[in-house]
C-alpha cells in the first residue's frame, strides 16, 4: 500500500494524465483507508468543478484551465465561502 505522500502525488497526477490501473488501484484502496487523504480527494475534486462552472464545461485536466481574471475572482470567491 501506498503512504499519503505518494498517494497525495497520484491524486494531482489523475488530474493531468490517466493513471495505470495498478496507480488506480492503489490509490483507491489508500483512500478507503486514510481519511486525510479522503478529504484532499474530495477537496480537489471541488476545485475542478469550481474551475468547470467559471471556465470552460469541457475541463478534465488541470493543464487544459484557461480562465479569465474575471473567472479566477469567481473562484476565490467560492472557495472562501466553503
Amino acid at each position: 500500500m501506498r503512504g499519503c505522500k505518494e498517494s497525495s502525488r497520484l491524486a494531482s497526477e489523475a488530474r493531468e494524465r490517466r493513471l495505470t490501473w495498478r496507480e488506480r488501484l492503489s490509490l483507491r484502496i489508500h483512500v478507503l483507508l486514510c481519511g486525510l487523504c479522503k478529504t484532499y480527494m474530495r477537496q480537489m475534486a471541488k476545485m475542478f468543478a469550481i474551475a468547470r462552472i467559471a471556465g470552460d464545461p469541457e475541463v478534465r485536466y488541470a493543464s487544459s484551465v484557461k480562465l479569465s481574471p474575471d473567472a479566477k475572482e469567481r473562484i476565490k470567491k467560492k472557495l472562501s465561502e466553503s
